[in-house]
């Protein structure tokens, strides 16, 4: 049936998209958190762990908004947000695109 063929060709096309989109964004997030600028400032997440305790953290910025640490945070956070929304609506897509061709092949094949 040409209209399946095309159907589940466009269902895989459409999922190649989505799946570029996703590595092209998604997977970049932990690196947002890599920035140099982050280092000076106490970033947890970026502390060279070693066996001292006498490793002081800075984090006098927490509760600060004018800070420029917790402007910079807050600023990956909304952009990690955004992505991670994203990449809900893409999952809800490609299910609903997903049953959608589950119902053309049980229609065609008489199920």
């Amino acid at each position: 049936d040409r209209s399946l063929l095309n159907a589940i060709t466009s269902h895989y096309k459409t999922i190649e998209k989505y799946d570029d989109y996703t590595r092209q964004n998604y997977l970049t997030v932990p690196g947002k958190w890599d920035h140099p600028a982050f280092a000076p400032f106490g970033i947890a997440s970026l502390q060279p762990l070693n066996e001292t305790i006498d490793e002081f953290v800075d984090f006098s910025w927490v509760g600060q908004p004018n800070h420029s640490t917790y402007q910079a945070v807050r600023f990956a956070l909304e952009q990690n947000l955004y992505v991670l929304r994203q990449n809900q609506i893409i999952v809800q897509e490609v299910y609903k695109r997903t049953l959608d061709l589950i119902s053309q092949l049980e229609t065609v094949l008489g199920e």
